[in-house]
Parts: C-alpha cells; sequence; structure tokens
C-alpha cells in the first residue's frame, strides 16, 4: 500500500496527467505529415502503395478502430503528386511535433528523478531526436514482426504443433523488441547513467500493460457494434488519441516507478 500511495502522490505532484496529454497530441500532429512524407518517398521510388494493404498492415500496430482514418488519409495521399518542397515540410513537421513529444517525456523522466536543472532546450531537442528515430525504429521492426513474421517462421511448420508456435514467437519477440525499446528510452533519456537493471521494473510493466491496454481496447470495441458502425474519420482520431495518451501515461508511470526503486536503493546504501 506504501508502494501504491507513493505512487499516486508522484502523479499529482509531478502532473503526469498533463504531461501525457502533452505529448499524445504533439505525436498525433505527427502523423499526417509523416505519412505525406512516406507516400511521397513510395512514389519517388516507382511504388504504388495499395491504401488497403497498408492500412491493414497499419492495424496490426494499432487498435482496429483507426481503419477508417488511415484508410482516409492513404486514399487521399496517394491521389495527389506531392511536391518535393511540401513532402520535406511534412517531414520537418513531423520531426518537430515527435521530437516534442519526446522532450516532454524526457522532462517527465527528469522530473520523476527530481532533477531540478535540466539540459537547455538544444540539448533536450537532440537528445529527443536520437530516441524518437531510435525508439520508432525498433518499435517498428516489433510492429513488422508481429503482422508478417510468420514467413520467417514457417520452419516451425514442420514440428509439432507448429501453427500454435508461430504466433507464439512471434508475440513473444515483438514483445520482447518493445521491451528493448522502453528499456532503451528509460536508461538513455534522463541521461543520469542508469543501468538496464535499474530500469527493469518499469520496461516490464509498460510493454506488458501496453499490449493488454492494446487488446483490451480492441475487445470493447468489438462489442461496441452501434459504435463501429458509426465509425468515422473524426471517431476513428477520438479513438486514436485515447489510445496515445494511455500509452503515453504508462510510459510515464513507468519511468516513476523506477525513480521509486531508485530512491530505495539509494536511501538503503546511506543506511549501510
Amino acid at each position: 500500500m506504501r508502494f501504491f500511495s507513493q505512487l499516486f502522490r508522484r502523479f499529482r505532484e509531478h502532473d503526469i496527467i498533463r504531461i501525457s496529454g502533452s505529448v499524445a497530441f504533439q505525436l498525433i500532429l505527427s502523423i499526417v505529415p509523416c505519412l505525406l512524407f512516406v507516400t511521397w518517398l513510395l512514389q519517388i521510388l516507382g511504388f504504388q502503395p495499395k491504401t488497403a494493404l497498408l492500412s491493414a498492415e497499419i492495424s496490426h500496430w494499432l487498435p482496429d478502430g483507426f481503419i477508417p482514418l488511415t484508410e482516409t488519409l492513404l486514399s487521399v495521399l496517394n491521389q495527389t503528386e506531392h511536391p518535393t518542397g511540401w513532402a520535406l515540410a511534412g517531414l520537418a513537421l513531423a520531426a518537430w511535433s515527435g521530437s516534442s513529444g519526446f522532450s516532454a517525456i524526457i522532462k517527465g523522466l527528469l522530473t520523476a528523478y527530481r532533477v531540478k536543472k535540466h539540459p537547455s532546450f538544444l540539448v533536450i531537442r537532440l537528445r529527443s531526436v536520437i530516441l524518437m528515430i531510435t525508439f520508432g525504429l525498433i518499435m517498428s521492426a516489433a510492429f513488422s514482426l508481429v503482422s508478417d513474421g510468420e514467413q520467417f517462421l514457417t520452419v516451425f511448420l514442420h514440428l509439432p504443433f507448429g501453427q500454435v508456435l508461430i504466433p507464439f514467437f512471434q508475440w513473444s519477440a515483438g514483445w520482447l523488441l518493445v521491451f528493448t525499446a522502453v528499456a532503451f528510452l528509460y536508461v538513455f533519456a534522463p541521461s543520469l547513467n542508469l543501468t538496464l537493471k535499474s530500469v527493469l521494473p518499469g520496461s516490464f510493466l509498460f510493454s506488458v500493460s501496453w499490449v493488454f491496454s492494446t487488446w483490451g481496447l480492441n475487445e470493447i470495441l468489438a462489442y461496441l457494434v452501434v459504435f463501429k458502425q458509426t465509425l468515422n474519420v473524426l471517431g476513428s482520431t477520438a479513438l486514436l488519441m485515447i489510445w496515445m495518451y494511455l500509452t503515453s501515461l504508462l510510459l510515464l508511470a513507468g519511468g516513476e516507478i523506477n525513480a521509486i526503486k531508485r530512491n530505495r536503493v539509494q536511501s538503503e546504501k546511506r543506511r549501510k
């Protein structure tokens, strides 16, 4: 009980609710310009992405309610020619919005560890860009493994229970990559010479709760038949906001748990 009361007090003192909303808003702002740049890049390379295929792949990454939003965005972007200037502007806007979200995460983690003197704006922004790219690459690998990993695991089809082993290895490896990505973020974002062992509780909490919360949101939507029938772009955007907010909240909560553990370890060392 003492741990939960301490965690609840930290939520109030460090304003986790507000910071989570800010992170979610900044990350959502980066989606449309990022899709603009990606579709332009695919067109330059000679690919003609199929909207249904891309939206199906994205549905593996995010809750099911976002398919109308992604289909609408991708169909509009695929039907237009994107000048290089607009595409590069989209990339710049996506990088700025995404790095702003990661900057808020860094500041939230610094607050969790009660670091009074924060680095300069440029240092935090540069660190957030590096973390955003690295975190995004690892998470993309996890999403791709979950959605298309069965083609790399066909060797298990010849084994007993192969149909069961393939999804098990897919989701296990995907979860491990998510765990690795968030552990990397917890270690390097605060820049406090943290060890991997010190961030294991928060990393485990986030990776498990994030997977189950995404699954739970999908299950809730499956029962809301009336809502799903009337789901449009506006409803999909609202669902995306909820999911992003929940993800940000869990991420910052994991950081607070790591900070609580670190304070306890330091207190025990001082007593000795």
